[in-house]
Protein backbone atom coordinates (compact mmCIF):
# COMPACT_ATOMS: atom_id res chain seq x y z
CA UNK A 1 0.00 0.00 0.00
CA UNK A 2 1.11 3.53 -0.53
CA UNK A 3 0.38 6.95 0.79
CA UNK A 4 0.65 9.61 -1.93
CA UNK A 5 2.60 7.17 -4.12
CA UNK A 6 5.06 6.27 -1.36
CA UNK A 7 5.26 2.79 0.14
CA UNK A 8 4.11 2.68 3.76
CA UNK A 9 6.64 1.55 6.34
CA UNK A 10 5.68 -0.87 9.07
CA UNK A 11 7.86 -1.63 12.09
CA UNK A 12 7.61 -5.14 13.52
CA UNK A 13 8.75 -5.39 17.14
CA UNK A 14 9.02 -8.88 18.64
CA UNK A 15 11.81 -10.72 20.43
CA UNK A 16 10.83 -13.90 18.58
CA UNK A 17 12.54 -13.95 15.15
CA UNK A 18 10.07 -16.58 13.91
CA UNK A 19 7.10 -14.26 14.59
CA UNK A 20 8.87 -11.28 12.99
CA UNK A 21 9.55 -13.42 9.93
CA UNK A 22 5.94 -14.61 9.78
CA UNK A 23 4.60 -11.05 9.92
CA UNK A 24 7.18 -9.97 7.34
CA UNK A 25 6.01 -12.73 4.98
CA UNK A 26 2.40 -11.56 5.34
CA UNK A 27 3.15 -7.88 4.73
CA UNK A 28 6.39 -7.43 2.76
CA UNK A 29 4.84 -7.66 -0.69
CA UNK A 30 2.85 -4.48 0.00
CA UNK A 31 4.83 -2.56 2.63
CA UNK A 32 8.38 -1.64 3.56
CA UNK A 33 9.30 -3.53 6.73
CA UNK A 34 11.62 -2.58 9.60
CA UNK A 35 12.32 -5.14 12.32
CA UNK A 36 13.26 -4.67 15.97
CA UNK A 37 13.95 -7.35 18.57
CA UNK A 38 12.81 -5.37 21.64
CA UNK A 39 11.15 -2.19 22.84
CA UNK A 40 14.38 -0.27 23.39
CA UNK A 41 15.45 -0.85 19.80
CA UNK A 42 11.96 0.15 18.61
CA UNK A 43 12.06 3.47 20.47
CA UNK A 44 15.45 4.28 18.99
CA UNK A 45 14.52 3.29 15.42
CA UNK A 46 11.13 5.01 15.59
CA UNK A 47 12.85 8.30 16.39
CA UNK A 48 15.13 7.85 13.36
CA UNK A 49 12.75 6.38 10.78
CA UNK A 50 9.28 7.45 9.80
CA UNK A 51 6.80 4.57 10.21
CA UNK A 52 3.11 4.60 9.45
CA UNK A 53 2.43 1.58 11.69
CA UNK A 54 4.12 -0.33 14.51
CA UNK A 55 3.20 -3.92 15.35
CA UNK A 56 4.48 -4.57 18.87
CA UNK A 57 4.71 -7.61 21.11
CA UNK A 58 4.21 -7.11 24.86
CA UNK A 59 6.63 -9.46 26.60
CA UNK A 60 10.20 -8.43 25.71
CA UNK A 61 13.36 -7.46 27.59
CA UNK A 62 14.91 -5.07 28.45
CA UNK A 63 11.98 -2.80 27.47
CA UNK A 64 8.55 -4.40 27.09
CA UNK A 65 6.03 -3.44 24.45
CA UNK A 66 3.73 -1.45 26.73
CA UNK A 67 6.59 0.70 28.01
CA UNK A 68 7.83 1.22 24.44
CA UNK A 69 4.28 2.12 23.37
CA UNK A 70 4.07 4.78 26.07
CA UNK A 71 7.50 6.23 25.23
CA UNK A 72 6.82 6.37 21.50
CA UNK A 73 3.42 7.99 22.06
CA UNK A 74 5.05 10.53 24.43
CA UNK A 75 7.07 12.01 21.56
CA UNK A 76 4.63 11.13 18.76
CA UNK A 77 1.04 11.21 20.01
CA UNK A 78 -0.16 10.23 16.53
CA UNK A 79 1.85 6.99 16.40
CA UNK A 80 -0.31 4.10 15.22
CA UNK A 81 0.69 1.09 17.29
CA UNK A 82 -0.92 -2.33 17.24
CA UNK A 83 -0.23 -4.48 20.28
CA UNK A 84 -0.01 -8.14 19.31
CA UNK A 85 0.56 -10.78 21.95
CA UNK A 86 -0.07 -14.39 22.77
CA UNK A 87 -1.51 -13.33 26.16
CA UNK A 88 -5.04 -12.03 25.63
CA UNK A 89 -5.27 -10.67 29.16
CA UNK A 90 -7.94 -8.03 29.90
CA UNK A 91 -5.56 -6.07 32.17
CA UNK A 92 -2.91 -5.90 29.44
CA UNK A 93 -5.55 -5.01 26.83
CA UNK A 94 -6.85 -2.16 29.01
CA UNK A 95 -3.35 -0.83 29.71
CA UNK A 96 -2.50 -0.95 25.99
CA UNK A 97 -5.72 0.88 25.08
CA UNK A 98 -5.22 3.53 27.76
CA UNK A 99 -1.63 4.00 26.57
CA UNK A 100 -2.82 4.73 23.05
CA UNK A 101 -2.68 1.44 21.15
CA UNK A 102 -5.00 1.59 18.14
CA UNK A 103 -5.63 -2.16 18.24
CA UNK A 104 -4.94 -5.22 20.36
CA UNK A 105 -4.54 -8.47 18.50
CA UNK A 106 -3.85 -12.04 19.57
CA UNK A 107 -0.99 -13.75 17.72
CA UNK A 108 -3.55 -16.43 16.82
CA UNK A 109 -5.24 -13.78 14.67
CA UNK A 110 -2.07 -12.66 12.88
CA UNK A 111 -3.77 -12.93 9.48
CA UNK A 112 -6.09 -10.03 10.47
CA UNK A 113 -3.19 -7.54 10.48
CA UNK A 114 -3.90 -6.22 7.01
CA UNK A 115 -7.56 -5.60 7.93
CA UNK A 116 -6.41 -3.27 10.69
CA UNK A 117 -3.69 -1.53 8.69
CA UNK A 118 -5.95 -0.83 5.73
Amino acid sequence: MSVDGLVMTIMIVDDNAYIRNLIREILESRYEIIECADGAEAIEKYRAVSCEWVIMDVVMKPVDGLEALQKIRSFDPNARIIIMTQFDDEKVRRRATLSGAVAFLSKRDIVRLEEIIL
